[in-house]
């Protein structure tokens, strides 16, 4: 009967090591799939971070390229419009304008800046023209 008791006893005790060792298995494969869980996130994160921050500094080279094509257009373009009609009422105002350089009219002036010169026509209707032709 003791041997028996005994017996039993060694197998109750070998069953709870063996099922306490399988616990503990449990726990670390538990453990171990957290852990990868974990880095997983991490990386996941690390790379939403990194696609905004491109996005970011793509839309901010964007918005640069924009504003400086922007601002550069529209200052050649008022330049343009200034420079047109200022050689228009020049030249309906006054007559013949050219270059001072080269003496070309303005219709032939590719360059700019470009300094005028402006002659005037004498028309013989006009009161300067008959005051000087009286003295």
């Amino acid at each position: 009967m003791k041997e028996e008791e005994e017996e039993e006893e060694e197998e109750e005790e070998e069953e709870e090591e063996e099922e306490e060792e399988e616990e503990e298995e449990e726990e670390e494969e538990e453990e171990k799939e957290e852990e990868e869980e974990e880095e997983e996130e991490k990386r996941r994160r690390r790379k939403k971070k990194k696609k905004k921050k491109k996005k970011k500094k793509k839309k901010k080279k964007k918005k640069k390229k924009k504003k400086k094509k922007n601002h550069y257009n529209n200052n050649v373009k008022m330049c343009f419009i200034f420079s047109i009609t200022l050689l228009y009422y020049l030249t309906i105002k006054f007559g013949n304008v050219t270059d001072i350089k080269t003496g070309a009219p303005v219709s032939q002036l590719v360059r700019w800046p470009f300094q005028l010169q402006v002659r005037s026509r004498v028309h013989p209707q006009t009161p300067c023209s008959r005051a000087g032709s009286e003295a």
